[in-house]
């Protein structure tokens, strides 16, 4: 049993440490800008609702981990800050045509129109919010420096 617990332990530290939420925020936002660019057909309709949601849901959880203060997240967090994103939103997107190519009705561009609107809201606020998430970090890391300078082990920090 205690091998097992073990194992479990150790892919949830793997899949945290590997899966960085800045790089595939980064590519659902490549993927998104393709499709609002150049809206091909209608193949494309489900492929952005799924990135939409993936997007906010996935921006959404990177919040929460921030607002935790979880020091596993930070390279995810630089990469998506320094990358100065979401793009998506900052591009100006003509609906009519979305609507038209990709034919979508009324309530489905209004769900694209209210689930951007709602990615904008969180990014502002992670935007706001990063200065604060990295010196809380920069705390806690230089605490845990610090207690194991004095022979002090605090295995208390989050991944």
């Amino acid at each position: 049993m205690k091998i097992i617990a073990l194992c479990f332990a150790f892919t949830l530290v793997l899949s945290v440490h590997y899966f960085n939420q800045g790089h595939y925020l980064l590519s659902l936002d490549k993927n998104l800008i393709e499709i609002f660019e150049n809206p091909i057909n209608s193949s494309k309709t489900a492929d952005l609702f799924l990135y939409m949601e993936d997007y906010y849901n996935t921006l959404c959880d990177l919040k929460k981990k921030m607002n935790r203060t979880l020091i596993g997240i930070s390279e995810s967090v630089d990469v998506f800050i320094n990358d100065e994103n979401p793009r998506f939103f900052k591009m100006k997107i003509n609906f009519n045509k979305i609507q038209k190519v990709l034919k979508l009705n009324n309530s489905e561009i209004e769900e694209l129109k209210r689930t951007r609107s709602n990615i904008e809201k969180t990014w502002r606020t992670v935007e706001s919010e990063v200065e604060t998430f990295r010196s809380e970090i920069k705390q806690r890391l230089d605490l845990n420096e610090s207690s194991e300078s004095m022979g002090i082990s605090i295995h208390s920090l989050e991944i």
